[in-house]
């Protein structure tokens, strides 16, 4: 922590946001916090949290500490991801499990398949996901604004943002496929964005260099370079 804390932060998002995939010290909480003179982040972004938990999560900080001088809704896309998950084929039968061997069973069918259903292939599915990402910004910021504490909200880059460089990344004909879908889901969701009336967001989808890959996976963790 700093030698003189004049400012505190508070950081909501999801993994990309949390820093997973990368050491304490290289997560984006700590690069802010290195970049800010006298400032304290506390990073309460968490894996698999969308903008509605971040939401619950400020709410639930808020009441239980301190009011923070800022606070940071980063990677306000993983809701995009979620809801665009590519979904195994292959089912066994039924929608319970009687033991733990049938459960086990089913999870080996699934990594071993190659079939999935990818829910915003079709042109209804990408616009259903896009919307509900897009309400859920608005809701936040209704929220934030609500809560009279400066804020900023932040689209992250992401592997499936225009000449982002992931060639790491291409290592199965599922992996491309997936890749290709979110490219075009991605690009609606841009357009989208740049519709909205919130001049607190900040959309870094093109910030990252094309030199060499900055992604762990498709899943948009960003590497240690990356944040």
């Amino acid at each position: 922590p700093p030698e003189k804390e004049r400012y505190v932060g508070v950081l909501l998002g999801s993994s990309s946001a949390f820093g997973y995939g990368v050491a304490d010290n290289q997560t984006i909480a700590e690069h802010l916090e290195r970049a800010l003179n006298h400032t304290r982040i506390y990073n309460y972004a968490g894996l698999g949290q969308p903008l509605p938990d971040n939401i619950l999560r400020w709410y639930d900080v808020q009441k239980k500490t301190r009011k923070p001088d800022f606070v940071i809704l980063a990677g306000i896309n993983y809701q995009l991801f979620n809801d665009c998950r590519p979904i195994p084929k292959v089912k066994l039968p039924g929608n319970t499990h009687s033991n733990i061997l049938s459960y086990l069973s089913e999870q080996l069918i699934d990594r071993l398949s190659n079939e999935r259903v990818m829910p915003c292939a079709s042109s209804d599915g990408l616009e259903l996901a896009v919307r509900s990402a897009i309400l859920s910004i608005e809701n936040a910021v209704a929220f934030a604004r609500k809560s009279g504490t400066t804020f900023y909200i932040v689209n992250l880059p992401s592997p499936y943002d225009v000449n982002v460089n992931v060639s790491n990344l291409l290592n199965t004909m599922n992996e491309k496929n997936y890749i290709l879908t979110m490219q075009k889901v991605i690009n609606y969701y841009h357009q989208e964005l740049t519709k909205l009336d919130i001049p607190e967001l900040i959309d870094l989808s093109n910030s990252l260099p094309t030199d060499k890959p900055y992604f762990l996976d498709v899943g948009g963790h960003l590497s240690k370079e990356g944040n």
